[in-house]
């Protein structure tokens, strides 16, 4: 039935099998949810889905990967990391969770399924912050922060929307907003490496090098795969007569883009994929540190 295109036929389907079978049915609630998700739009069912399973089975690869999946779609991507290395680790690993895994700075585009999610629900927040993420890379900034807006009143502590909507209104010079949302944060937000690296690109845009650099090297500490941080933190380094401190910074930044040009290669050439860049590839996450994702 989600085959011929029947979505309501096949989630009454996989919903009276599940019914009829005791135990053993996290694969047949894994296809339910993931037909919600991608065939109706209805997000919050699918994700309570996925984490019924998980709840009952942790080491679920399929639920791990229809969740980590679904979050990178919604532009969770910091909250899908650890869905997806769980994945790799419990040995349901495949070229495309690995490429999303390594491809921070270009998460997936999914617009029909965010559509869907959208026309089922238009609060949904996951699908607007989804969608904004889509609007950043089609540099279409104040669509992005409509957006974001949307999200963050349904869902006022989404970190990662949060962070990013501080990065668009500086630099869109909207920076009386920027500072109505980031003058009282709590300590919970002030440890989202996407809001500390917001506040880092603030005080770089208003002459406060010290406390741009605090707040890039506490967002590195806490993601140091972030896809700017290390890049600005080195920067920041240099331009205060530090290129010795810098230097870490600047080679892992130079490390992130290669990994990131070599899994676009991979990603283009689909199953024709030449095997040194897997190599490459492999070699890049593990000077990273990445020992899960390279296979060591």
């Amino acid at each position: 039935a989600r085959r011929r295109g029947n979505a309501d036929k096949a989630v009454k389907s996989f919903t009276a099998a599940i019914k009829l079978q005791n135990s053993g049915t996290a694969t047949l609630e894994c296809l339910l949810a993931d037909t919600l998700m991608y065939d109706q739009g209805k997000a919050e069912e699918a994700e309570r889905l996925f984490r019924t399973v998980l709840k009952k089975e942790p080491r679920n690869a399929l639920a791990l990967q229809g969740l980590g999946m679904m979050m990178q779609v919604q532009g969770r991507i910091w909250e899908s990391t650890s869905y997806l290395l769980g994945t790799v680790r419990y040995g349901r690993s495949n070229a495309r969770n690995l490429i999303v895994l390594g491809w921070t700075q270009r998460p997936p585009r999914n617009e029909e399924a965010l559509e869907l999610c959208l026309n089922a629900n238009p609060k949904d927040p996951y699908a607007h912050l989804g969608m904004a993420q889509i609007a950043v890379q089609d540099n279409k900034l104040d669509l992005a922060v409509e957006h974001l807006e949307r999200c963050l009143k349904a869902k006022p502590d989404q970190h990662e929307a949060l962070g990013l909507i501080g990065t668009l209104l500086i630099k869109l010079g909207r920076d009386d907003e920027f500072a109505n949302r980031f003058s009282k944060l709590s300590n919970e937000q002030l440890a989202s490496p996407d809001v500390l690296f917001a506040l880092g690109v603030w005080a770089q845009q208003n002459e406060q090098p010290d406390a741009s650099i605090r707040a890039f090297a506490e967002c590195f500490r806490k993601n140091p795969d972030h896809p700017r941080v290390a890049y600005q933190l080195s920067r920041r380094l240099v331009a205060t007569g530090q290129p010795g401190a810098a230097k870490p910074y600047v080679d892992r930044a130079r490390i992130l883009e290669k990994l990131g040009l070599t899994l676009g290669l991979i990603h283009d050439a689909n199953s024709q994929a030449e095997l040194s860049w897997l190599r490459d590839a492999a070699d890049l996450t593990e000077s990273l540190g990445r020992l899960i994702e390279s296979g060591c």
